[in-house]
């Protein structure tokens, strides 16, 4: 979606880990991986993140039974873009690896028209006998006898279908630039998608080469993860394209994409080519994206110290695609807004998104290699940070590593209904379930720690040890630790397993004692950090390395020490008694600090001169909130924090506060008082935020860097959220403006605008930006719209606007929980009662849309119902919910539902904790 910043919408639309947190937990779920990501993933990066349902239940599922071992798949298909069908044939080459009478193996939406078998000795055995469990796709192949191990050739004809939902083999609808419908087909995979293109053992650890040809009318392209071998005129207006064989890879990066295509090309300094395919028309937005995929290729492979493992990198722009992207080998997948840069029109936060997803995804090519799930989504991501801080360094996306990573992992994993990095798979199904924030951004802010605290050079040589090692094998996260162990001669195992093995994360309360003018104990006790406040009654231990900053030096730490136990002591030299001390120096290890009031003080007046370095500032704020959100504090200790803000002018700071006061927006907007206290909080907003809004004004200045072009934004719509009127003035002028004379909107205010324009509930302006979302033909202005429309808060508009996008497919299937996220932005609980309504009055046509076990399905149900905050919401929510669903589907939603009920229960508890304590401050302090 991740799809990033002032209030929901723009956070929504600047930093779309944030949406996540404020999404996924509290007050919000989160679009979307990997908005990602990956939104977003998202980044967005797997923007669109799948859920963890019933990972620690037991299951009647039995695994494929190890009985053969997968070698090589020579696969045909013939896929018609009229019909949509498609016509297969395959052959299996296995070991067999232990006597039977029989193979299991994986298959969905496949008509078998014939089996057969061909032993090691040449016999072949016809019609073999086969049956399906559709409940779990299993498909057994029966022999006639039983078979001793051997090599044998499984073979298949069959016919199946071109998919309309985002999975398997799939259609993709587009416009072509006249406007006229046109049409291609694409592959999705990951995670157990690739049994409804063709029957396999789709499973990661059955590993094969592919020989893969695609038999396709002659006007068309065919792509594959390998280059072409061959293209042959077969007759009927058909060609068949033949692919070099792959390397030994698992069936979810297998890969396919027919259409008609256009591409630019580029080769790395090791002969790699390189190239960015789109539709007709669209290629020359693909030329940054392509500099950062050869620039992403030649670093990894000396970073590494291990070449590229494949001669060809194609990207490739999917008009209809339910990720952020996907890291196919040798064919990556993308949304066309996480590959597309227009040099005019794409924002800056747009294209550091860009530049996230194609590395990230580059990056996987030397993990995929390897084993576990989390380390290969927690290796890319965490490595997509090392080598865009090194080659991009415009982008400070160290900083954002904080605000958007680590944020999103702490406020999944703050929640009881978490788990851990580390999860048995029981069930392949499972598969899909475990791409969620805490395998993305979790996964890989330990990994983060760890780096830390080897430092580069240890990290570097153990991951070079254990990609060398391991590669096209099923390594395991001991054999990492045991090679990082090697390269840096620390016990790697002991210091990590609590933090991939357990659910949750320690918060660390600090005492101080001065022992005399330049010395200092700390006094430090960990406990599980959990949202609701409570106690988890197993009190559970990580071994944390803990970094302590100074007054005197805060460039630097001044001690580090590791906390091994619940309680432990430490001494702090040459700190006078005056000074501020800040534990977790840089944010760098993955814990909450607890202050008591007077260390709290004179860290927040070190945040208020600035004495702190950006990170530890952002560190406190969110801690801070965090903290309060979990009953342990009263709301007034953020609300004075936020008054003396003046002076900040860092962009992640202000995405924390403002990040903060959307929730607090949140639940104001639920109170029944005709909006008295809402109006109050605005105003108390504004007095603080205008001043600095001044200082930034309207129009970027020049040499600005995008960071101060983002922080204009996002205080501008902060001010428009919060009814600021000379804010909604000359956003209405801009967008008047822009309409009918054509003037230009900045690309970083562009959201704001047409957000401000969409709340002023003008029917034409809502027709204006209707006309713009149909018409426009670019992704991220399309977003856009979406994210602007709905928040129009006339329900008559607002019943016409979903209409309009949803029953008149005026908006694609894979962006329509934008439609319900920008509700959410409204500030209207009306607003969010009529989505919740038309989500349950529609169910049909949600369930057509959408899997109900998809992630875009979960997204739209948790964002429909996400301004819910009482038992009798959480009654209704999850009485519809037993209503409409039954059997493996509401068993697949178990843990959403259970994580939606979870934050409405968070969402009432934190109305009751604070409201008070708000209203009293506002009444002391004048509003």
């Amino acid at each position: 979606m991740l799809v990033f910043l002032t209030d929901l919408f723009e956070i929504f639309l600047f930093k779309k880990e944030i949406f996540l947190r404020l999404l996924f937990c509290r007050f919000f779920y989160k679009f979307t991986i990997k908005a990602n990501i990956n939104l977003l993933r998202t980044s967005l990066h797997h923007l669109l993140v799948p859920r963890v349902s019933n990972l620690m239940m037991a299951d009647k599922f039995s695994r494929i039974p190890e009985l053969a071992k997968t070698s090589r798949y020579e696969i045909r298909l013939a896929p018609c873009l009229e019909t949509f069908k498609l016509k297969g044939s395959e052959k299996i080459h296995l070991d067999i690896l232990k006597p039977t009478n029989y193979l299991k193996l994986y298959s969905k939406g496949i008509e078998i028209k014939s089996a057969s078998l061909k032993l090691a000795d040449g016999t072949v055995i016809k019609e073999i006998k086969n049956e399906l469990d559709r409940k779990w796709e299993l498909l057994t192949v029966n022999f006639p006898s039983e078979l001793p191990p051997q090599r044998i050739e499984l073979n298949f004809d069959f016919n199946g279908e071109i998919s309309s939902e985002l999975s398997g083999f799939y259609r993709s609808p587009y416009k072509d630039a006249t406007g006229n419908k046109k049409m291609l087909a694409s592959t999705q995979f990951e995670s157990v998608f690739a049994r409804r293109a063709f029957p396999c053992f789709d499973e990661p650890t059955y590993k094969a080469h592919f020989d893969i040809q695609l038999e396709v009318d002659e006007q068309l392209t065919a792509l594959s993860n390998m280059n072409v071998t061959e293209e042959k005129i077969i007759g009927n207006g058909k060609k068949l394209v033949t692919f070099a064989r792959t390397p030994l890879m698992s069936t979810y990066l297998v890969a396919f994409a027919v259409g008609e295509f256009e591409y630019i090309e580029s080769k790395t300094n090791d002969g790699c080519i390189v190239r960015v395919y789109t539709v007709p028309g669209k290629k020359d937005k693909g030329h940054y994206s392509l500099s950062v995929a050869v620039k992403a290729i030649e670093w990894f492979s000396e970073w590494y110290g291990i070449k590229m493992p494949l001669p060809k990198c194609d990207l490739i722009a999917i008009p209809e695609f339910s990720m952020g992207a996907m890291e196919n080998w040798g064919l990556i997948t993308f949304r066309e807004s996480t590959l597309l840069c227009d040099p005019v029109l794409t924002s800056s936060v747009t294209k550091q998104n860009i530049t996230q997803t194609v590395v990230h995804e580059v990056g996987h090519f030397w993990f995929e290699m390897v084993g576990d799930l989390w380390l290969k989504e927690g290796f890319a991501t965490f490595m997509e940070f090392v080598m865009i801080g090194y080659n991009y360094p415009e982008f400070k996306l160290w900083l954002h590593f904080v605000s958007s990573k680590i944020v999103s992992a702490m406020a999944r994993d703050s929640m009881r209904n978490s788990h851990p990095i580390e999860v048995p798979i029981n069930n392949p199904n499972e598969l899909e379930d475990i791409y969620d924030v805490i395998t993305y951004d979790k996964s890989n802010c330990v990994i983060r720690m760890l780096f830390d605290y080897l430092g580069e050079p240890s990290f570097q040589k153990g991951a070079h040890i254990y990609l060398d090692r391991f590669k096209y094998s099923n390594a395991t996260t001991e054999d990492l630790w045991k090679c990082m162990s090697e390269a840096s001669g620390v016990d790697v195992g002991a210091l990590m397993s609590s933090w991939t093995q357990q659910v949750g994360f320690p918060l660390v309360t600090v005492q101080e004692k001065i022992l005399d003018g330049h010395k200092r104990e700390l006094i430090l006790k960990q406990r599980r950090f959990l949202i609701d406040g409570s106690i988890d009654e197993n009190k559970p231990v990580w071994q944390i390395p803990v970094s302590v900053t100074v007054r005197s030096d805060p460039s630097k730490p001044a001690a580090k020490f590791l906390l091994t136990k619940e309680e432990d002591k430490f001494v702090i030299e040459g700190v006078k008694s005056s000074e501020w001390i800040k534990v977790n120096s840089n944010f760098s290890s993955f814990f909450r600090v607890f202050y008591p009031d007077e260390m709290l003080k004179k860290l927040l007046q070190g945040i208020q001169d600035k004495e702190l370095d950006v990170i530890d500032r952002f560190q406190i704020a969110d801690d801070l909130f965090e903290i309060i959100t979990a009953g342990l504090l009263p709301i007034s200790q953020f609300l004075e924090f936020f008054s003396v803000c003046g002076k900040e002018d860092n962009l992640i700071v202000w995405q924390s506060i403002i990040s903060c006061l959307s929730q607090i927006n949140h639940i104001l907007i639920n109170l029944d008082d005709d909006g008295r206290l809402l109006e109050r909080f605005n105003r108390f907003v504004i007095k603080i935020i205008e001043p600095v809004a001044e200082r930034y004004g309207w129009e970027p200045k020049e040499g600005e860097d995008m960071q101060t072009s983002q922080l204009r934004s996002l205080l501008i719509g902060r001010l428009s959220r919060a009814k600021h009127l000379p804010t909604i003035e000359v956003a209405l002028n801009k967008f008047k403006e822009h309409v009918e004379k054509g003037a230009e909107i900045v690309p970083e205010l562009r959201a704001i605008i047409y957000a401000t324009a969409a709340r002023s509930n003008d029917a034409k302006i809502i027709e204006t930006l209707q006309n713009i979302l149909t018409t426009c033909n670019f992704a991220e202005i399309e977003n856009t719209c979406i994210m602007a429309l709905g928040q129009c808060t006339d329900l008559k508009l607002l019943e016409q606007i979903f209409n309009h996008g949803i029953l008149d497919n005026n908006i694609r299937s894979q962006d329509i929980f934008r439609l319900f996220a920008s509700v959410n932005c409204s500030n209207n609980s009306a607003a969010s009662r009529f989505a919740w309504n038309f989500f349950k009055d529609n169910i049909d046509l949600m369930t057509k849309l959408w899997d109900p076990s998809s992630s875009l399905f979960e997204k739209a149900l948790s964002l429909s119902s996400n301004h819910f905050c009482s038992a009798s919401d959480s009654n209704d929510f999850q009485n519809f919910c037993k209503s409409i669903f039954s059997g493996s589907v509401l068993e697949t939603l178990q843990s959403p539902i259970q994580r939606i009920v979870e934050r409405i229960k968070l969402n009432g508890q934190f109305m009751k904790n604070h409201t008070q304590n708000l209203q009293e401050y506002l009444q002391a302090n004048g509003y």
